[in-house]
């Protein structure tokens, strides 16, 4: 092989190579894309709103979650606007959930493992009376006050009639 002759093979080559690398590259990277780091199992949320049919919270109701790997029942309380929140759940676990409130059940809904979202959100509502307090002190819904007078003579105790 004489001088000139490797001289032109290696600047072809040269050129071939460089091109070669820019055609597999790209494709090098769709066949095997890297991990990306959004793809990070998260725990899982859970909140939501307990509500009569009406639209009204129902504060104090009970939500009731059961692990459905372990069986535990996890209570948690609704508080003044009838919010429950419950952070930081096991992602591989399937999730049950029901409110109560007077007695009252709702249907059961469920949180899949299968779903991979942080936030799930489960609103409830129950077919339940809530009555408004009469009375200037109290204003929470739920809470009823009757008020008694006592006379001032002895003996004679007057109660007013419901």
């Amino acid at each position: 092989m004489s001088a000139r002759t490797f001289q032109l093979f290696s600047r072809n080559s040269s050129a071939v190579l460089i091109v070669f690398l820019i055609v597999t590259l790209p494709a090098y990277a769709q066949l095997f894309p890297k991990a990306r780091p959004d793809n990070v199992i998260k725990p899982k949320n859970i909140h939501g709103v307990v509500q009569d049919l009406r639209g009204s919270p129902l504060p104090g109701a009970r939500v009731y979650l059961k692990d459905m790997k372990s069986r535990v029942v996890r209570t948690l309380e609704a508080d003044q606007t009838g919010e429950y929140k419950v952070f930081a759940l096991s992602p591989t676990v399937d999730y049950e959930l029901y409110a109560e409130f007077k007695g009252k059940a709702s249907e059961k809904k469920y949180v899949s493992a299968f779903l991979n979202r942080e936030d799930n959100v489960l609103n409830f509502q129950l077919d339940v009376e809530v009555t408004e307090a009469k009375s200037p002190e109290a204003s929470a819904p739920g809470i009823g006050f009757k008020r008694f007078e006592l006379s001032d003579q002895p003996g004679s105790l007057e109660i007013p009639s419901v």
